[in-house]
This record gives structure tokens, sequence and C-alpha cells, in this order.
């Protein structure tokens, strides 16, 4: 994946609000903060090779979730790489809500696993 080159709890605490676009549950992380999922982890690397400032992004506001975030100024990249995705058939229109609705049942439906973020 693209080294990204945005910070979104720099981001945050410098008076912004970082663009969510696709969460997940935290406790399918792994030790990154990555999702464990591939389609998660696909998603995360189309959008950074289309040019978008994506990072991941846990916070203490929401400790259970975990997000994708680009800074509020690359909302409209974000929107036309993913319908750039959409049109090479990549991801189709709603698909990524439909995904982050998936992991959250996911996680709601398995024990809880140790939290691997904590083991970084």
């Amino acid at each position: 994946m693209a080294t990204v080159h945005f910070d979104p709890e720099a981001y945050a605490k410098a008076g912004r609000c970082p663009w969510t676009f696709f969460a997940f549950p935290r406790s399918l992380a792994d030790h990154d903060g990555l999702p464990r999922d591939p389609d998660a982890r696909g998603l995360l690397g189309a959008v950074r090779d289309l040019g978008v400032p994506v990072a991941v992004w846990a916070n203490a506001a929401t400790p259970s979730t975990v997000y994708y975030a680009c800074p509020y100024e690359s909302r409209d990249a974000l929107d036309d790489a993913l319908v750039t995705l959409a049109a090479q058939g990549r991801w189709e229109s709603g698909s990524v809500s439909q995904l982050s609705e998936r992991l959250f049942e996911v996680a709601a439906q398995s024990p809880e696993p140790p939290d691997a973020m904590d083991s970084r």
C-alpha cells in the first residue's frame, strides 16, 4: 500500500475533523489497527492507489470502532475515487457501507477476542 501522509489524530488535535468514510469494529483489527478482512484492506489500498490521503484512525471518542479517514478537504477526491472504483468494477455503489455493516455483524456474533491493537 502507498505511504500515508495524513495523520488523522494530529489533524483532529489541530481543530479539524477528519472525514471518515468506513468504520469497522476494533475487535477485528490487527496489531497495526488494520482490519483482518481482505475486502476492507483492499478498499484502503485501492483508495490510496488513486492518490487519496487515507489513514486508519482509532480515537478515544469511539474506542470500539476504527475508521478510514481522509482530510476534510479531500472528500471530493475520495468521492471521485469511489466512483472510479465502481466504474472499474472493483466496488459496487453502496458496497462500502455494506462491508462495514457486515463486519459489525460478524463482530456481534463472535466472542470478544483479545484486543490486538493493545499489543502494539
